[in-house]
């Protein structure tokens, strides 16, 4: 430990390992701000020994995440940063400029700096070459410096993907409470030359709170409502935004139990020294899209010592360490739903014994505490589900039309519409 104490237990690790969801952006210290962007099951933070705007400091973090993601692949671990060192501490030289952010673009810092390859590696073991370019792109010097000038390709290509996260909280009674709806466009472009490409909603109203990439002509879509731009070459994350709230509440309920096409049903009972639980997941209409990677997190008592589990589809997995299983589903099957038992063993929980009543004058018997299966079915636990669906925006977003100008080619233009899982918890 950095105060010369000792490391924390197992169970206290495990401890701080749940709370880092809790900490805050920014942390205020005694000789620093310290700043941290969480990228699981890495954390990149950042220190300021004087005080600065901290969204510039986060966005920093959030783009150095995404470079290292391009450079080193979306899985990256501890030891894929400490084998790659060289080539971060040669990408944050160009992408600071004596502490301050001067290039975050990755399309030019992969023509200033080569991604790791198999012979690099083996180059810069060998301190053979450098992976540094000897002269700038011409993109540096552009007012386009997002994109290569020379892009060709024998097939032309625009992918689109609209991806959006749900955020909800189903009680009890099976009302959805606290929906938020937030996404982001990426795209892939292939095209040759120097395309500008606009993107067109069909309801653009639904919009709210969007950050955009460099390249959109911020100007146009405040007064069109149109996204235009000229594309960086490959892939690049064109917008954020995030649905009003108005218009996620006449969302849902236009869409009523349409909106989440599928239903988990927990049931928890709890006795003196043992506890059962039962969970449901099914599709609620026949014609309902089925989503994919289902997985159910679901919280143990703190006083368990064994749990027997019984799915009849899927896997499931369980962590004593946190106190938790998980069950992966997969893909719900349309012909019946998955169900999942679980049996739980308890220690008993110690009592404490009340001192003014058991050292009364009046000499009487101190009074029953609540037993521990009062206090265990006082606890509602808190299911977390995480999913995907395919083919589905659930704010009803649609991309009308992608129109592509200076060029005389044809390109083959696509669009794709994913909904995943945010914060989405389901009480009892």
């Amino acid at each position: 430990a950095a105060d010369g104490g000792s490391l924390p237990p197992p169970a206290a690790s495990s401890r701080l390992a749940l709370d880092m969801a809790q900490v805050p952006s920014v942390i205020t210290m005694p000789q620093c701000y310290l700043f941290h962007v969480k990228n699981d099951p890495l954390i990149f933070c950042c220190a300021t020994q004087r005080e600065c705007p901290p969204l510039k400091v986060l966005e920093f973090l959030s783009h150095l995440t995404d470079v290292c993601v391009e450079y080193f692949g979306s899985d990256l671990t501890e030891d894929e940063i400490k084998d790659n060192a060289p080539t971060i501490y040669q990408l944050l030289g160009e992408m600071l400029d004596g502490g301050i952010p001067y290039l975050t673009e990755v399309n030019i810092l992969k023509e200033i700096i080569a991604p790791p390859r198999l012979l690099t590696k083996m180059a810069q073991a060998l301190r053979i070459g450098s992976q540094v370019s000897d002269s700038l792109p011409d993109s540096a010097s552009s007012n386009i410096p997002w994109r290569r000038s020379t892009a060709r390709y024998a097939n032309n290509e625009m992918y689109i993907d609209v991806i959006e996260e749900l955020d909800v909280t189903i009680d009890s009674n099976g009302r959805m409470t606290n929906v938020g709806i937030f996404g982001q466009v990426m795209a892939n472009c292939r095209l040759s030359g120097t395309p500008d490409l606009c993107v067109r909603f069909k309801n653009p109203q639904l919009l709210d709170d969007c950050r955009f990439h460099p390249c959109v002509r911020y100007l146009k879509y405040a007064s069109e409502r149109v996204v235009s731009f000229v594309p960086p070459d490959g892939n690049f994350k064109l917008m954020n935004y995030k649905i009003s709230k108005t218009a996620s509440s006449r969302s849902m309920e236009m869409q009523g139990h349409q909106m989440i096409p599928f239903y988990v049903k927990p049931q928890v009972t709890y006795s003196a020294n043992s506890g059962r639980i039962s969970i449901m997941v099914g599709l609620k209409t026949e014609n309902a899209k089925a989503p994919e990677q289902v997985s159910v997190k679901i919280p143990l008592p703190s006083t368990t010592t064994t749990c027997d589990i019984s799915a009849t589809f899927g896997n499931f997995s369980i962590n004593t360490q946190k106190q938790e299983a998980i069950w992966r589903i997969g893909k719900i099957r349309k012909d019946k739903p998955a169900c999942l038992n679980a049996t739980i063993a308890m220690a008993p929980k110690p009592t404490p014994t009340g001192r003014s009543a058991s050292n009364g004058d009046d000499g009487n018997a101190a009074a029953p505490l609540p037993s521990a299966s009062l206090l265990r079915s006082s606890e509602s636990p808190t299911f977390e589900v995480s999913f995907q669906l395919q083919g589905l925006a659930v704010s009803g977003l649609e991309v009308d039309c992608m129109e592509v100008s200076n060029v005389k080619y044809k390109p083959y233009k696509g669009v794709r519409y994913i909904t995943r899982s945010g914060f989405f918890q389901i009480r009892t």
